[in-house]
């Protein structure tokens, strides 16, 4: 037994031809469809990487602000500390001035008394 083939006609050699650009198109399009995927997907790893890079130097923004906050405080404190310092120096000079003084003039009412005490003091001697 014999098998007949007919041959194709030329409208259906056109249209296999349509087909198959149109799998060539549609093969194309799934590779763009692919291709935009893989770039979202790394787009959206950039992204996340991104975000942490801004995490991280916000932290380390954050830690540089309290660190000047806290150098300025620090300078304050300093400042605040030396003055104080400076204001109880002056004090104790004060103090051991007044002291002094104080001491000199009670050594004066001292001397004086001692002095008034000699002159009213009568020395009594037994005549035997």
């Amino acid at each position: 037994m014999f098998h007949v083939v007919s041959l194709p006609t030329g409208r259906e050699c056109w249209r296999r031809r349509q087909i198959s650009v149109c799998k060539k198109e549609v093969n194309k399009l799934k590779e763009y469809v692919h291709n935009a995927e893989t770039a979202k997907i790394e787009a959206l790893l950039e992204l996340e990487e991104a975000k942490k890079t801004v995490e991280h130097l916000n932290h380390e923004l954050v830690i540089k602000q309290d660190m000047r906050i806290g150098d300025k405080s620090l300078d304050f404190n300093v400042r605040t500390g030396t003055s104080e310092l400076g204001l109880a120096k002056e004090l104790l000079q004060r103090v051991a001035e007044e002291e002094s003084e104080s001491g000199i003039r009670q050594n004066m009412r001292n001397a004086e008394k001692g002095l008034y005490l000699s002159s009213n003091v009568r020395v009594v001697t037994k005549k035997s």
